[in-house]
């Protein structure tokens, strides 16, 4: 077992609720970000964590959750599921993790956690789009929604499963 493993079983928090405290610390994680991470994130580039994209990711305006796990205090590891505009039972989830956490299972966590959260508030199918292109995240999907759907959009597969 290498350092980064050892470090992750006895210094990572568990998967928790974000909040609006939370929002240096995710101005933070945005920041540190890769470009690679941020365009399988966020499917572009040019991404700024301005006020607004904090209160989306911190679910401040959307009828859904924010997770997050953290390492010393600092956020390494976010996901958000955000029900459908007029279709409660269905949620798109999505997460990032830090770079130097990637590999390690943080995004595996996040992504049952947020499924689990969101069935708990009454999600019956759950969204998750990902880039044709982007390996880890299709792998993710096929670990935590074996069977999903999937739907081509352009360069962007929304994998789509029950969960109820």
């Amino acid at each position: 077992m290498n350092a980064t493993a050892t470090a992750i079983r006895s210094r990572t928090s568990n998967v928790r609720v974000a909040s609006d405290l939370d929002r240096a610390q995710l101005r933070r994680f945005l920041a540190g970000l890769s470009p690679a991470s941020i365009l399988t994130r966020f499917h572009g580039t040019g991404f700024h964590p301005s006020e607004e994209m904090l209160d989306l990711l911190l679910c401040r305006a959307l009828p859904g959750r924010a997770l997050v796990v953290e390492d010393d205090g600092e956020i390494v590891g976010h996901a958000q599921w955000c029900a459908s505009p007029g279709r409660p039972d269905v949620a798109e989830i999505s997460i990032v993790v830090a770079d130097a956490w990637h590999g390690h299972g943080i995004g595996t966590r996040l992504a049952r956690a947020a499924i689990a959260d969101a069935r708990a508030h009454g999600v019956e199918v759950v969204v998750a789009p990902v880039l044709d292109g982007d390996r880890a995240a299709r792998r993710l999907v096929r670990r935590v929604l074996p069977g999903a759907a999937r739907q081509f959009f352009g360069e962007v597969v929304d994998y789509q499963a029950r969960v109820a």
